[in-house]
């Protein structure tokens, strides 16, 4: 396997893991008007959803690295 090809399939990758990711960090009880009482209601999903927004910056850091060293 080239090294470019080796470089496009991480490179895809981490694109298709940092939709997914970002799809599951969505929490609905969030963006409501009453979302301090929602917030505490669901716990579990805003953690859920805190941790996959963590997730999303190694994810894009490492993207963003991939394409930095195929230009240089």
């Amino acid at each position: 396997m080239t090294s470019n090809r080796k470089t496009a399939i991480i490179t895809g990758t981490l694109i298709i893991v940092g939709m997914v990711a970002g799809i599951l960090s969505v929490v609905p009880s969030v963006e409501s008007s009453d979302y301090l009482t929602e917030v505490s209601v669901s716990q579990n999903q805003v953690l859920t959803g805190a941790f996959f927004q963590f997730t999303l910056v190694p994810i894009y850091i490492g993207f963003a690295l991939l394409l930095y060293h195929k230009i240089i």
